[in-house]
């Protein structure tokens, strides 16, 4: 081999080491990329300047709705986070796909049951609802932080979050809001029963509750 071929050997073989490197390097940047863009729903759980925002104490559901029995649970579906924002503007099921993680922040300790529910006919303080997925139970606790509970369910485009208890621990509510955050229904409603009017019982407290889509999902 003459001179000159070597050098063109050596030339090659630093262009062929730069091209894998830069390949590589475009696929970490991709999966970072990629993680970063992990699809979120609900409540974005954070202020402006990127503090958590703080819950403001427990709720039952006699509060918000008068007419209830105070011994017994609600379904509280939540239709807007006007007072938080949502995560990329998502106050609802964007796409198809799995949730695997619920985010909260609680004031107390508490439970509830994680649904999923479709909605129609939203006007003001009225609407009508149906649960179309019932979830697990979530036991949370007190935590000026972001709580995280691993699950596994399928949601659909243009779902909402919902849940079922009788006193609520993860709700932002401030004196001033107006505006109609959630749709409350007592009796509870029934998994894949009919759309059921909220009858003008609603909540102006934002739900501090965040789904996350599985990563590529």
């Amino acid at each position: 081999m003459t001179v000159t071929e070597r050098r063109r050997g050596t030339r090659l073989g630093r262009a062929l080491v730069a091209l894998v490197s830069a390949g590589s390097l475009i696929a970490i940047l991709a999966l970072a990329a990629s993680a970063q863009a992990l699809t979120k729903f609900g409540s974005d759980l954070r202020n402006n300047d990127g503090s958590v925002t703080q819950a403001t104490g427990p709720v039952i559901c006699r509060q918000d709705a008068h007419a209830f029995d105070a011994t017994k649970p609600c379904d509280r579906v939540a239709v807007q986070f006007l007072d938080t924002g949502s995560p990329g503007g998502n106050k609802k099921a964007p796409k198809d796909g799995i949730i695997k993680r619920i985010n909260l922040v609680a004031f107390t300790k508490g439970h509830f049951r994680f649904d999923l529910a479709k909605v129609k006919n939203l006007h003001g303080d009225n609407g009508k609802a149906k649960i179309v997925h019932r979830g697990p139970k979530i036991d949370y606790q007190s935590s000026a932080r972001i709580q995280t509970f691993h699950v596994h369910e399928r949601v659909h485009k243009g779902e909402y979050l919902a849940i079922r208890s009788q006193k609520t621990s993860f709700l932002y509510c401030l004196s001033a809001s107006e505006s109609t955050e959630q749709l409350l229904f007592q009796p509870v409603l029934a998994l894949n029963g009919p759309f059921t009017s909220n009858a003008g019982h609603t909540s102006t407290c934002t739900m501090l509750l965040r789904a996350v889509y599985a990563k590529g999902s």
